[in-house]
């Protein structure tokens, strides 16, 4: 799936607005758990957009690995939940997970 450019410029901004927020999150104790969150987008790391924000965050991710981008929490089986995180260590800036089934994470 190509992200338009318009959608490009939107991810620059947003990592411009994540680079001046502290980066603080809890590590291990919050990547064992499966968080249902709410992203304005959800690519894969390779994608060239998300591995530009990824870079500009300094993030080295795995390739191909599932990012939600600019996320918030939602309840388990909200119909906005779009996107797992295993990891929200980035309060939501980007968060590393999977995409639900049927807005259900596990």
């Amino acid at each position: 799936m190509k992200m338009p450019l318009s959608r490009l410029s939107g991810i620059v901004a947003i990592a411009t607005l994540a680079l001046t927020l502290p980066l603080t999150g809890t590590g291990l104790a919050q990547a064992a758990q499966t968080i249902p969150m709410a992203c304005n987008a959800v690519q894969n790391s390779s994608d060239p957009a998300i591995s530009t924000l990824l870079g500009l965050l300094g993030i080295v991710a795995p390739p191909n690995t599932p990012v939600g981008v600019q996320c918030r929490p939602m309840p388990n089986g909200d119909p906005s939940v779009n996107f797992c995180a295993q990891n929200n260590s980035f309060n939501g800036v980007v968060a590393f997970g999977q995409v639900p089934k049927s807005h259900t994470c596990p």
